[in-house]
């Protein structure tokens, strides 16, 4: 039996309007901390990679 690792990737990407990158860096990570404490659970993924023991990529999928 092998051993492989899987990687389940989730992104997040946040459109903002702001006056300079300070603020628009501010302003997504409220909208991401927002969504990371929804009470709704997120099991999708946008990205999985599954590697052998060997640490090569056997796997590679989108959701």
């Amino acid at each position: 039996m092998a051993t492989f690792t899987v990687r389940f990737i989730q992104e997040y990407t946040y459109e903002v309007e702001a006056n300079d990158v300070d603020e628009a860096i501010d302003n997504a990570e409220e909208e991401f901390s927002f969504d990371m404490c929804s009470p709704i659970a997120n099991t999708t993924w946008d990205e999985m990679i599954v590697e052998d023991e060997d640490g090569e990529e056997v796997a590679h999928g989108y959701m």
